[in-house]
């Protein structure tokens, strides 16, 4: 992860453009997932957006968070939450989180429903 410097489990984005990162979650068993990120951009060109992605055994069948949108930091100067609803998983599927992190951007935690 050449872009991303890591400091006590977050993960800063120190390239000077946008980068992706999936992060897959552990999951108990099927089902509606809510996934929380709490991240940290100091202004718009540092923001961080994500989505939660549920996906079918064979990854043929994605079930989106918030219809497929990312969400992005309500705010900026602080760590804030990103809420994301509706991820679904199927039996034996699997669950992740997608973030777009912005130059300087920093993912903080990520907290789900397994």
């Amino acid at each position: 992860m050449p872009c991303f410097s890591i400091f006590f489990g977050t993960l800063t984005n120190n390239c000077s453009r946008v980068v992706s990162l999936d992060v897959p979650l552990i999951v108990d068993g099927s089902g509606s997932k809510t996934v929380s990120a709490s991240a940290f951009g100091s202004g718009p060109a540092n923001n961080v957006g994500c989505r939660a992605e549920g996906l079918n055994r064979q990854t043929t069948i994605v079930w989106y968070s918030n219809g497929g949108s990312y969400v992005y930091l309500p705010s900026f100067g602080a760590s804030a939450d990103i809420g994301l609803t509706g991820a679904f998983v199927p039996d034996g599927g699997q669950l992740l989180v997608n973030c777009q992190i912005g130059q300087s951007g920093r993912l903080d935690v990520i907290n789900w429903t397994p």
